[in-house]
């Protein structure tokens, strides 16, 4: 038994290290490059890039205060390309990491003026704000790559490289990852 307990102990610590070392890129700390994609796709692949991208989003509590940090993240390690990227292949890349913070700022913004209905309803209102914004991602996401047909437009692409900037900038008041709610009004 004790055995069995050491093995699991030992599993789960293997498996923390592994997951640990996944290289990520919060947006804004540095722009996409070669380099960040580390993975590699099969040269049989209908796309040259595939970015790994998501909204991670956490919260904590202190007393009657709702602290949370939410941001668009570029995974490294699962993100993958064909052979040397291009600036070009780079740069449509960077929209889509773009338009992933541009949602994330959008999360901000309606969480910033959210009212909780009780204590005991935040966690599922988190998830359920988080999916809506991870939707509304990857619907632009598609719509992105659709107007550009995978960056081969390059008219369309200028556009849209356009179009990302003045998004962002949209919501700038919103660039800020950490999001803290006065909750008294729920004593």
């Amino acid at each position: 038994m004790n055995l069995y307990i050491k093995t699991i102990l030992l599993f789960v610590t293997i498996s923390c290290s592994v997951y640990s070392q996944e290289k990520v890129i919060i947006w804004g700390t540095k722009i996409l490059e070669p380099e960040s994609f580390k993975a590699s796709l099969n040269k049989y692949s209908k796309y040259d890039a595939n970015s790994h991208l998501k909204i991670k989003s956490k919260f904590t509590f202190d007393r009657y205060f709702l602290h949370s940090k939410i941001v668009a993240e570029f995974n490294m390690s699962k993100s993958r390309v064909k052979g040397r990227p291009s600036e070009y292949l780079i740069k449509h890349e960077q929209i889509h990491f773009d338009i992933t913070e541009y949602h994330a700022r959008l999360f901000r913004k309606e969480l910033s003026t959210y009212k909780f209905e009780s204590f005991s309803k935040i966690r599922s209102t988190m998830r359920m704000l988080k999916r809506k914004y991870f939707k509304l991602s990857k619907k632009m996401h598609a719509e992105y790559d659709a107007d550009t047909n995978h960056s081969i437009n390059e008219e369309i692409q200028k556009e849209w490289n356009t179009k990302a900037k003045f998004l962002l900038e949209q919501v700038s008041d919103f660039s800020n990852p950490n999001v803290s709610l006065d909750l008294s009004y729920l004593k």
